[in-house]
């Protein structure tokens, strides 16, 4: 071999052997330091490399206690694993796609409840005992704990640390690998990542991929503020539990810390990716601007089968300042959150656009029995636009079994509870109550909907140990379309035990709208709504179906909604094949009038409204298909402020039946009829037409067009419209009807039919003194022929039409505001008679001389008013 290819030989050694193919290192001992050590093998470990484990016995000898490296035999009965013992951090792990798995050590371990490694670090100061710098990492199968004095909490067992990629699986974090007990020194974080760490994986999803994270002082997990940390994914884990997920190993301040980061999941809806979070103080906290993470699927504060009870001491979830835009729970069935068990089951707190979405809050997992939190959902400080529930069937939180209230909503605003069933089972059917109220409004919240006045938003607020809703020193809420006291099919008796709504102390400007209140109450809090305290006012209650309740429908206490009396209903005639309803009573000036059908001192269907006049009375037909003989009428008024009354004492519906036809002879008046149709009225009316004088002046630029009758009826008022034709005097412009008020002309409530030269055909619901008028316009004042040539032999005409007989004068000016001809007539003698007057105008002015070639003006004027006049050309 010559030279040349002895140098290229060698140059092919040197490039195989420094090219970074993957290497496996094997960790051989528990060791600190030296070959065959973690520390050692994380020292030389390359980009792809991986890390095993073959420790054995005659290498690691026994653990000598806690803080002894060695072969544990000692703590778990018969189930033996390795201990690495470390005396400062691991160093950092800055290499891309490396993987250290605990799982590959399987001689002499034989550890049935965990890992069979477990590093431990035996310190004194702040340690992070792995520290992940690096991308597309894994560790698994490791317990990871500490052990020492207290000055050896600080820091946490895993960062990662602005790395992407990574996964943390099957390990042990912050318990010993027995499963069973916490570590003897609990670490200030369990697992914490940090400065732009995306997309890492704390749990795969699986069960052996699932972490057991316990033990640690301040957090389970902590996603820490940075510039990303940012679709990083925690899935399939128990944290603050045993091995089991039965037992509290936790206390840790939280089981899982979203500090100001987005996009993060919690869960991810389906079974493995079930992370069971309880036995902490917080289940989990997201706060100060973190958005858009999701929590979903996981259990909160119940064992891994949902069946008991493992409660976080506080919260199961908390938002708070400025958490905005995050979702807990989700729309599909898998996305259901178990929070239940907890002092709080959520709180929002100075945190806005959240959505508490499709969870059982206060029940177990199968929705059959409550695991009671103590408040359900609450929503306080500055928080709003939060939504519990969005409407839909999907979203729907199931809200029960609470020891405190159902949703708790203390002096926030603009948040929105719909489509829940709060106090229920999740069928809807069955009462698993919240030992307070249903929904609590507290302390100045105003502006919150608890529905939305549409279906989808319907909450169902029933089987609760106190109220459905409360409403206490809190004022412009909207509280619309829910069914309180019944079951989500709108007919199953579901009673909340005291009151369907209570509003008191202050409250004011609430509106109770379209909801169905039915089988409230009892002989202490009997009524479906009570609205008490004289300083609660301006309660508006509309539209509303109230029954079925132990006491009273709407009950007013100690004078509050300013003490408003019931309306009064005096009479009421109802056309079965109209469905009018014509009622006429008094109430309050200007208020509005609800009408119901009685059920008994309730109104349990909603009939319609009229407005009362500023006089209080009111009179009005309401179309509402369905009354029979032996219904019952109720109504509530509802003042200018806005405050509702009680139900007004029942009256019975009084069918009406009769038909009559009035001709021309039957009325003594040429030309005029009046058909009433079959239902408009109870009785036959006894009916006399007279011819009356014109009662007042027609209404400006109109002209009574006929003569002036008064119908005379012993029935006023109609349920259905009558129609009623009466002659007019010839042609009119724009004609119609109008009718005598006692202080002046209206045609409110008049529709024309038809009309010819001769008469008008128009319907109306009572009678009074009726005219015929039309509209003064070039039809009825004119000159003509126009222009007019004074030389052809023939004389022009002024035609007008007057209302009354007057002195009447007619003046002719030119353009410069000269008279340049008058006249004047008497009342009554052509010129000045009542209706048409013809004057003949021969072209010549006052002097005697025809009028030069021009423009000219023609006024009427009678009574010293002008009521007519136009244009005139003069052309020879």
């Amino acid at each position: 071999m010559n030279w040349q290819n002895i140098f290229y030989a060698a140059l092919l050694i040197v490039f195989f052997s420094s090219s970074g193919q993957a290497v496996t290192r094997t960790v051989t001992n528990c060791a600190d330091s030296g070959a065959g050590s973690l520390r050692q093998a994380i020292t030389d470990a390359a980009a792809g490399d991986q890390i095993v484990f073959d420790i054995t016995l005659a290498n690691a000898g026994y653990s000598t206690g806690e803080s002894g490296p060695g072969l544990v035999t000692t703590e778990a009965g018969s189930n033996w694993w390795y201990r690495i013992v470390l005396r400062s951090g691991l160093p950092d792990i800055t290499v891309n796609n490396l993987t250290i798995d605990g799982s590959t050590q399987t001689r002499e371990a034989e550890n049935s409840q965990g890992p069979q490694v477990e590093v431990r670090a035996s310190v004194e100061a702040y340690t992070i005992v792995f520290h992940v710098k690096g991308d597309n990492n894994v560790i698994q199968g490791l317990a990871v704990n500490k052990c020492g004095p207290i000055g050896g909490r600080g820091g946490a067992l895993i960062i990662i640390n602005d790395s992407d990629g990574n996964i943390i699986k099957g390990c042990y974090v912050g318990l010993s690998a027995s499963g069973d007990a916490t570590a003897p020194l609990t670490c200030y974080d369990g697992i914490y990542l940090v400065n732009d760490s995306n997309n890492n994986y704390i749990g795969d999803g699986t069960s052996a991929g699932r972490n057991v994270i316990s033990g640690n002082y301040s957090s389970g997990v902590y996603l820490y503020s940075g510039s990303g940390n940012t679709s990083n994914r925690i899935l399939g884990n128990y944290i603050g539990t045993d091995r089991t997920g039965a037992i509290d190993l936790s206390g840790a301040q939280n089981g899982v810390v979203i500090y100001n980061v987005s996009g993060n999941h919690v869960g991810d809806g389906t079974v493995g990716g079930r992370n069971i979070i309880s036995g902490n103080e917080d289940g989990v906290y997201i706060y100060s601007d973190a958005s858009t993470n999701e929590v979903k699927g996981n259990y909160i504060g119940v064992n891994a089968s949902g069946s008991g009870l493992l409660g976080n001491e506080y919260y199961g979830v908390i938002l708070s300042s400025g958490a905005f835009g995050n979702i807990i729970g989700g729309t599909d069935s898998g996305d259901r959150n178990i929070i239940s068990g907890n002092n709080l089951g959520i709180y929002i707190s100075n945190s806005n656009s959240n959505e508490v979405l499709g969870n059982y809050i206060g029940l177990n997992a199968a929705g059959t029995a409550k695991i009671a939190n103590n408040y359900g959902v609450r929503i306080s400080g500055t928080s709003v636009r939060n939504k519990i529930g969005n409407g839909t069937v999907g979203g729907r939180n199931v809200i029960s079994g609470n020891s405190n209230h159902g949703v708790y909503l203390y002096g926030s605003s603009s948040n929105e509870v719909l489509g829940n069933y709060i106090g229920l089972s999740p069928n809807g059917l069955s009462s698993i109550g919240n030992t307070v109220h249903g929904v609590g409004l507290y302390n100045g919240t105003h502006h919150n909907y608890i529905g939305d006045g549409t279906t989808g938003g319907r909450n169902v607020i029933s089987g609760n140990q106190m109220s459905g809703i409360a409403v206490v020193s809190s004022d412009n809420n909207y509280i619309m379309l829910n069914y309180i006291g019944l079951g989500s099919d709108g007919q199953t008796n579901v009673k909340n035990e005291h009151f369907g709504v209570y509003s008191l102390t202050g409250s004011h400007d609430n509106y109770f709208y379209k909801n169905t209140v039915a089988y409230n109450g009892n002989s202490t809090y009997p009524n479906g709504i009570q609205i008490k305290d004289s300083n609660t006012t301006h309660e508006t209650i509309s539209q509303n179906s109230i029954f079925e309740n132990f006491g009273e429908g709407i009950k007013l206490y100690l004078d509050s909604n300013l003490g408003i009396p019931s309306p009064e209903v005096i009479t009421n005639e109802y056309n079965q094949t109209a469905g009018a309803l014509r009622v006429t009573g008094s109430a309050s000036p200007n208020a509005t009038v609800e009408f119901f059908k009685a059920y008994g001192d309730e109104g349990i269907t909603y009939l319609g409204a009229l407005s009362a006049d500023s006089s209080g009375a009111f009179n009005g037909t309401i179309t509402y298909s369905g009354l029979l003989s032996g219904d019952y009428l109720t109504a509530t008024q509802t003042g200018q402020l806005g405050d509702t009354s009680q139900f007004s004492a029942s009256m019975e519906v009084l069918v009406v039946t009769s038909t009559k036809e009035y001709s021309s002879s039957d009325l003594g008046i040429p030309g005029m009829t009046i058909t009433i149709p079959a239902g408009a009225s109870a009785t036959d009316p006894t009916i006399a037409v007279t011819e009356v004088a014109s009662p007042g002046n027609p209404p400006v630029g109109y002209m009574i067009g006929g003569k002036v009758y008064d119908i005379v009826s012993s029935i006023t008022s109609f349920t259905l419209p009558v129609t009623v034709t009466m002659p007019i005097n010839g042609p009119l412009a724009d004609p119609r009807v109008y009718y005598w008020t006692g202080s002046g002309w209206s045609r409110d409530g008049i529709v024309v039919v038809s009309y010819t030269d001769a008469s008008i055909t128009f319907t109306t619901t009572h009678f009074t003194i009726f005219a015929p008028i039309g509209a003064l316009s070039s039809n009825v004042v004119r000159f003509g022929p126009n222009p007019y040539n004074p030389n052809s032999g023939a004389a022009a005409k002024i035609w007008y039409w007057l209302d009354s007989a007057a002195a009447t004068s007619i003046y002719i000016v030119d353009l410069t505001g000269t008279i340049v001809w008058q006249n004047s007539w008497a009342a009554g003698v052509p010129g000045g008679s009542a209706g048409e007057n013809n004057i003949d105008f021969d072209g010549k002015d006052k002097w005697g001389s025809v009028l030069g070639d021009g423009v000219y003006l023609y006024k009427i004027v009678q009574g010293g008013k002008i009521v007519g006049g136009g244009k005139m050309g003069i052309v020879k």
